[in-house]
């Protein structure tokens, strides 16, 4: 089945009154907040930012701008329903894409949009939907997005000329979805790779406050330029310890802070899947009636978690992490011990730091447990 746009709506350039809405809001938001001191930059200052989110379309409402988005052919409907599925699912486990910018982006060919991103989000969002017509076969589900992957790979070629935010956030995306169906070590592995080396190659491993105060960068930069950083550093930890393999980022070679400026999400509220599109009757709809998704609190967490694990990594399965004896005669038991204890310190210490609403404690709770006092997913993942 083509699910290509007609021609017709794939030529259409239209600039549409939302955009230029756009347009005007992000002119107004950008001059406020470069009149502002960094150190003033606080999440109250984002009161001003929460008016560019909810401009760009923070539910995804997108059926006034179809015409002014760069859908790369696809059928509008289809990239929506995605789209749907990416922002409610993948989206909330890493942040790794700033939703206000690429979807501002997808509609003026801005910086932090691109087809190849595009289609790697198109891909990992396929395998949770229930429509037949992106499956390769329709009878085996695992064959879905196979023609987005199709395109991500033609591609691919011409976005390694340079490094960019969009081909960082494609790599990790499509990665992470390959690793999670589990068709592919080395695949996933190689894109990461080229990743962690574009983050390299952009300084994303070093904070960008001091280039947003000398005005190289605009807040909005900065708060992108952190999410990847995180985003991508927390793939990376889970990856290899899936497969045992060294980690790629460490801990010594980043100076980011765990500090995120828009809350926006924060109290969003998370509702599952299948009413944000259709349900049939093979594929109900549940009966959980939402969660607030708590997303920058949990991506917070799990960024600190991650920090652990990279020590966990370095002291514990490291190659030479335990000799018989070290340079000063220490044995190994001992020093064995010595990092067991502190390393179990660092856990303890974390899941005390986590704030209550994300803290699930299911024995807490009366019996029997019930569906609607499970918190989402994202926060299910923590614990």
């Amino acid at each position: 089945m083509d699910l290509r746009a007609p021609t017709s709506t794939r030529n259409q350039q239209s600039t549409g009154q939302l955009a230029v809405k756009m347009a005007l809001c992000r002119t107004i938001i950008g001059v406020a907040l470069s009149l502002l001191p960094l150190e003033s930059v606080s999440l109250q200052c984002f009161d001003l930012y929460q008016i560019l989110t909810q401009c760009t379309g923070q539910r995804e409402t997108l059926s006034t701008v179809r015409h002014t988005c760069d859908f790369d052919g696809w059928d509008p409907d289809l990239v929506l329903h995605l789209l749907n599925i990416h922002w409610n699912r993948q989206h909330h486990n890493l942040l790794l894409i700033y939703r206000p910018l690429f979807m501002r982006d997808m509609s003026c060919g801005g910086p932090y949009y691109s087809r190849l991103l595009l289609n790697a989000i198109l891909f990992a969002a396929s395998k949770f939907s229930p429509r037949a017509d992106i499956r390769r076969v329709v009878e085996q589900p695992s064959t879905a997005g196979w023609q987005f992957r199709k395109r991500f790979r033609e591609l691919l070629g011409e976005a390694m000329d340079e490094s960019s935010i969009p081909t960082i956030q494609a790599l990790v995306t499509i990665a992470s979805s390959l690793f999670a169906v589990g068709e592919s070590k080395s695949t996933p592995w190689l894109y990461s790779g080229i990743a962690f080396r574009m983050i390299i190659d952009l300084g994303l491993h070093i904070d960008s406050a001091e280039l947003v105060r000398r005005g190289k960068l605009s807040v909005q930069d900065l708060e992108c330029r952190r999410r990847v950083f995180w985003g991508a550093y927390i793939y990376d930890k889970i990856h290899s310890m899936y497969l045992g393999r060294p980690v790629s980022p460490q801990e010594r070679d980043m100076q980011v802070p765990i500090e995120f400026m828009d809350d926006y999400e924060e109290l969003e509220q998370w509702v599952p899947i299948e009413p944000l599109n259709y349900t049939t009757p093979e594929y109900p709809a549940p009966q959980h009636p939402g969660a607030v998704a708590y997303s920058v609190t949990t991506f917070s967490a799990f960024c600190r978690l991650s920090v652990i694990m990279n020590r966990i990594f370095n002291t514990v399965y490291a190659e030479t992490a335990f000799q018989k004896h070290d340079d000063n005669g220490e044995s190994e038991a001992s020093r064995s011990m010595d990092l067991l204890v502190n390393l179990s310190g660092d856990l303890s210490n974390w899941y005390s730091s986590l704030e209550r609403p994300v803290k699930y404690q299911p024995w807490s709770l009366p019996a029997p447990l019930l569906l609607e006092q499970t918190p989402c997913p994202t926060i299910l993942s923590l614990q």
